[in-house]
């Protein structure tokens, strides 16, 4: 089974580049093959570029492509990469989080061979600075109400691979796709078994410069959407 990690970068004010180079080393030392990584690149100079063509790949198939447009939309920039996705399964990550353990995607493949009935899977994660788990739980069907944590908790098969993020969303983009899966494949399956990567907190995540007023909107916006059904 192929296995693709979908990559999105930018300049994210400097940092971009090492948080990229950091991410594709851990990557390169995953020891599952096959194994893809797709980096779309919104970035609007060529370092980011440079460093990823720098990186020795060890057998991953690192395809990286500009995604000049849309600039600073990461739904969009996201539904860029997964038009290059090869794999039977796919996994959403940012460029400031990193595999730490070279046998967890080995074991997270297995867990879906295992379990041929399963869809999408949420995965354990390391919180770091804190260095704290974080274990994710699917409660109810609600586009507003995040008990997932951020993308990269979710893989999926690529059967689901048609239901994308919507781009008009930046807050809540997460959530209201974990809505629309469980709407196609019903809830996901929890991986019992151990994190599968660690995430960085940072003060120059997007989470941390979203405006009440842009929340408000998409509020009504996903209310508006999903005026026909009960949330």
């Amino acid at each position: 089974m192929i296995y693709s990690i979908l990559v999105t970068t930018w300049e994210c004010h400097g940092t971009g580049p090492g948080f990229i180079k950091e991410n594709l080393e851990k990557i390169t030392e995953v020891e599952y093959r096959p194994l893809q990584c797709v980096i779309s690149d919104h970035s609007k100079n060529d370092e980011i570029e440079n460093i990823v063509k720098s990186i020795d790949p060890k057998g991953v198939d690192v395809v990286y492509v500009r995604y000049p447009e849309n600039y600073g939309n990461i739904a969009l920039n996201w539904s860029n990469a997964l038009k290059f996705a090869q794999g039977d399964i796919i996994q959403y990550f940012t460029m400031d989080d990193w595999f730490h353990n070279p046998m967890a995607i080995d074991r997270i493949v297995t867990f879906f061979k295992d379990s041929p009935e399963c869809m999408w899977v949420m995965v354990p994660k390391i919180d770091w600075p804190a260095n704290t788990m974080f274990t994710p739980s699917w409660t109810d069907f609600n586009p507003m109400r995040n008990t997932l944590g951020g993308p990269n908790s979710i893989v999926f098969r690529k059967s689901l691979s048609h239901v994308e993020m919507d781009p008009n969303l930046v807050w809540f983009v997460d959530t209201e796709w974990y809505f629309r899966l469980g709407l196609a494949a019903g809830p996901p399956v929890l991986y019992p078994i151990e994190p599968l990567y660690t995430c960085r907190t940072h003060p120059l995540q997007l989470q941390h410069h979203i405006e009440n007023p842009v929340k408000m909107r998409e509020h009504d916006y996903i209310i508006n959407k999903y005026k026909d059904l009960r949330c």
